[in-house]
């Protein structure tokens, strides 16, 4: 007995492929080019048989690759922290005040989101060289705090209405105020939200390039700076490029696997 299949269905799955295929399609590239010689990577039609090397990998760890490792995960992982610290609470404020002027705000918390960073980069620089704080990192941080707290409260808030008031006001009943249900109820059943809205903020932070480009100083320089330094007057050095692309986007992708159900769950969160 053979069994019709649905030629919808057949049709949802190929486009899954060819979905896939055009999202791995960019990464596969980077991996091979980043241990192929110079001469097979610029090779067209491009060489799917080659001989691998390391040669890439030796040379960027050679020019110092590890202090803009270390600086970005500095920065991304204080603004994230801090992004947490400012946007929870903001979040549940959000989420049980049920004034009129804080309803259907969803629009409005990320309309921030739709500014280019460029745009207000002008002003915040006169700002941070009047406090001399330029070529440290503390500009870049608090940077890329305001830049992603949008971010978090529209995800956090998204995780606090999927949690009953009913919790809220049982603890009130017993003697509890509004800041002690937060922390001692609300927050603790919302650690999901925290973690998936810590690990769309620390991606974000991680591959932040315009704020680290003009706040920041030789010596204080995150990752995503270091990788455009390849770009050289004489041509671009895509064999180092992509072997230290490769290396900025292990981080991203340990992260992506240990926390991948709280990251899934939190961005259906936050389209509800």
């Amino acid at each position: 007995m053979t069994t019709k299949r649905d030629p919808w269905n057949i049709l949802y799955f190929l486009f899954l492929v060819l979905m896939l295929a055009f999202c791995a399609l960019p990464i596969y590239w980077i991996y091979t080019i980043s241990i192929k010689h110079p001469v097979d990577a610029l090779s067209m039609p491009p060489s799917f048989i080659f001989t691998p090397t390391l040669d890439n990998f030796r040379t960027i760890f050679e020019e110092d690759f590890f202090s803009p490792f270390f600086n970005s995960l500095k920065t991304s992982l204080l603004a994230t922290f801090g992004t947490i610290l400012l946007g929870a609470p903001a979040a549940y404020a959000f989420s049980r005040w049920e004034g009129r002027p804080l309803k259907n705000t969803q629009l409005w918390i990320l309309s921030p989101q739709m500014i280019p960073p460029i745009v207000v980069m002008v002003p915040f620089f006169l700002f941070w060289t009047t406090l001399h704080l330029t070529g440290t990192h503390i500009p870049l941080i608090v940077m890329l705090i305001l830049a992603n707290l949008p971010l978090c409260v529209w995800i956090v808030k998204g995780f606090f209405d999927d949690i009953p008031i009913d919790f809220d006001e049982s603890g009130m009943l017993d003697g509890l105020n509004r800041v002690t249900v937060f922390f001692r109820i609300a927050l603790p059943l919302n650690l999901s939200g925290l973690v998936a809205a810590g690990g769309f903020i620390f991606i974000q932070c991680w591959n932040e390039f315009t704020f680290s480009f003009l706040l920041t100083e030789e010596g204080n320089k995150t990752l995503p700076v270091q990788i455009a330094q390849f770009i050289t007057p004489t041509g671009t050095l895509w064999g180092q490029i992509t072997a230290a692309s490769v290396m900025a986007t292990l981080p991203q992708i340990i992260l992506l696997i240990f926390l991948q159900k709280y990251l899934v769950r939190g961005f259906s969160m936050g389209l509800k």
